[in-house]
């Protein structure tokens, strides 16, 4: 631990520890959004990949569509669409965000990155601990936007991919035991209170 010149600690500014636990768990959210929503976007590339195939394989020339089949391709198309707008809300949560004022030389995008070495030091060095910490807590304010953002689109990513398995399950079914859903929509139809 440093200490002054008559061994006492450093005074550091109100609220020094507070800031850097909310940018450490700010931080820690944004990649674990990151992390999470790269593995949606895995998982909902090979379930594109197989509604796709699947589909094509029953429409291939021989195969004969039936009103049987007609539910789980139709399904199929909409699993492999609903997988496809996931992995597009998986990759907006990934997306880079860079939103920093010019003005801010905490933030890596600043104007003031781009000072040679001994100018940003300068800048760095002369500034009042009261600014800094107010950057540090502008900093703070923008990342947080950034979590919220990138936790919008990975719930949305991953609300869409629980619907479209769902659907794929219903394709399952219909594929295993043919007529199974149009006996069931019949089935709803027929006990439904009226």
């Amino acid at each position: 631990m440093e200490t002054t010149e008559d061994g006492s600690s450093p005074k550091t500014v109100p609220g020094d520890g507070a800031v850097d636990f909310a940018h450490l768990s700010v931080l820690s959210n944004i990649s674990l959004y990151d992390q999470k929503a790269s593995l949606l976007l895995a998982f909902d590339s090979v379930l594109v990949i197989f509604c796709i195939q699947s589909l094509a394989a029953t429409l291939s020339p021989g195969h004969g569509i039936g009103t049987i089949h007609l539910w789980s391709e139709w399904l199929a198309l909409a699993a492999a669409v609903s997988f496809f707008l996931s992995s597009s809300f998986a990759l907006a949560t990934v997306f880079p965000r860079t939103r920093g004022s010019r003005d801010d030389y905490l933030f890596w995008g600043s104007s003031a990155m781009k000072l040679p070495v001994e100018e940003f030091i300068r800048l760095a060095r002369d500034t009042s601990p009261d600014s800094v910490m107010r950057g540090k807590w502008r900093h703070v304010h923008i990342l947080g936007g950034i979590c919220r953002s990138k936790g919008r689109w990975f719930r949305l990513g991953l609300l869409t991919a629980m619907f479209a398995f769902l659907i794929l399950i219903l394709v399952e079914v219909e594929r295993l035991w043919p007529g199974t859903l149009p006996g069931m929509v019949s089935l709803l139809k027929g006990s439904w209170p009226r």
